[in-house]
């Protein structure tokens, strides 16, 4: 839905007073901001309704942020390989449903391993992974049921890979992580969701498949069809970058002093390795919002019949998406959400900002969130570069910000109605 000239005035103001608040720093006692800087953009069906950008890009150097500045993605990124996936299987060079192994023999090759079965002394096995029963699908791999995970959620993970070879790293990626020893299933594939590095194994698929690398297929299929002209895996400077921030144990936000992100990594991260702009993923999130078509450019990226099966939830009954294990505690009568073969989980409740049952959402490491709500053809998205991830001020702020969308909803289709009686 169109909101009305009058709710978008109203929609800046709002949002603008968010970003000013949260970027700026020694109010009520505050030593720093509460975020260094954020990007906010909301969007309507056609285009963008907002965007704008407060704070800074690097606190130690004090400059500006722009909307033009790029950021890492993080796993913002899954969407877009989630959709080369779509592409390829509308080409029928891709089958959902059988071993992915035909496309990438290597994924054969991954042990399983269960409790007790990693030495977290020394990140070595006790007793060797064993192979599970069934190979892993794409579709498995889509919907986050494979059997990865990840070092924050996964004490096995995080010994696997921080107590040998210290130089192989998940965001200094190479190919030598993509191994039993660094990326084992933790459970059958099939039998549960649990997030992970499925999209990195997608991104590896995308390129035996295409023949390309992730970051060549997607700029020719989609960054470059839809106008994503800042959008890439790989950048030859920081310039124009937004830096990596963290929140000490004292509140105060710095610089981030150990790493910032690898600019050219030797593969691109399916799952994590994208840089871009808020302007640009804006326009990757109207070609789910129109079906496949980017409005901005008149193109076709998937068909229609694609992208409505899709954006269904794909999990089995009984089974959803579950956060339990990083101390996310539900609300009485939550029912878990559901995930999509489009990157994003599928929400099945309705939450107090506004934001109803049946949108589509993620985020990003960086306390970046997005959510692409297709029945009233809204979406928004939420930038910045700050750790840890589902940092307090990060989501209450961005919750801020997505209910003055809501708000900004209702008040266009009150006006509109009004209107339509006069």
């Amino acid at each position: 839905m169109a909101f009305t000239t009058k709710s978008k005035r109203t929609l800046s103001k709002e949002i603008d007073a968010v970003l000013k608040d949260v970027t700026t720093p020694n109010v009520n006692g505050r030593t720093s901001p509460l975020i260094n800087g954020v990007i906010a953009g909301v969007t309507d069906g056609k285009s963008t309704v907002y965007l704008n950008g407060a704070g800074v890009k690097d606190l130690e150097a004090g400059t500006p942020i722009d909307v033009n500045n790029q950021m890492s993605m993080f796993s913002c990124t899954k969407s877009m390989t989630a959709m080369a996936i779509l592409i390829l299987y509308e080409r029928k060079q891709i089958n959902l449903d059988i071993g992915a192994g035909s496309y990438l023999p290597e994924i054969d090759e991954i042990g399983m391993i269960t409790k007790g079965q990693v030495n977290r002394e020394d990140g070595t096995f006790i007793t060797p992974p064993t192979r599970p029963k069934y190979p892993v699908t794409v579709r498995q791999l889509l919907l986050h049921t494979a059997g990865f995970s990840y070092g924050f959620l996964s004490k096995d993970y995080l010994a696997l890979q921080s107590k040998r070879d210290i130089h192989i790293n998940v965001l200094f990626p190479t190919r030598k992580l993509f191994t039993t020893d660094k990326f084992p299933l933790v459970h059958e594939p099939g039998t549960k969701w649990n997030y992970g590095h499925n999209t990195d194994w997608l991104g590896l698929i995308v390129e035996a498949v295409s023949g390309q690398t992730l970051g060549e297929f997607l700029k020719e299929n989609v960054f470059d069809p839809v106008g994503m002209t800042s959008t890439t895996f790989k950048l030859k400077s920081d310039e124009n970058l937004i830096k990596l921030h963290r929140r000490k144990k004292n509140k105060e936000v710095v610089l981030m002093e150990l790493y910032q992100i690898m600019l050219e990594p030797e593969i691109d991260m399916g799952g994590q390795g994208a840089f871009s702009t808020v302007a640009d993923y804006l326009k990757f999130i109207r070609v789910w919002l129109n079906y496949g078509l980017s409005p901005d450019t008149g193109k076709r990226v998937l068909k229609k019949s694609t992208v409505r099966y899709a954006v269904k939830n794909h999990l089995p009954p009984g089974m959803g998406v579950d956060f339990s294990d990083l101390g996310v505690k539900y609300p009485k009568g939550w029912i878990p959400d559901g995930f999509t073969l489009t990157g994003n989980a599928y929400g099945f409740n309705n939450f107090p900002t506004g934001r109803p049952k049946g949108v589509l959402y993620w985020s990003g490491l960086g306390n970046l969130y997005y959510w692409i709500d297709m029945e009233n053809q809204i979406g928004g998205f939420w930038g910045s570069q700050l750790l840890p991830f589902m940092d307090p001020y990060s989501l209450l702020n961005y919750a801020k910000f997505e209910m003055s969308v809501y708000d900004a909803l209702k008040a266009s289709k009150a006006e509109k109605k009004r209107t339509a009686k006069i």
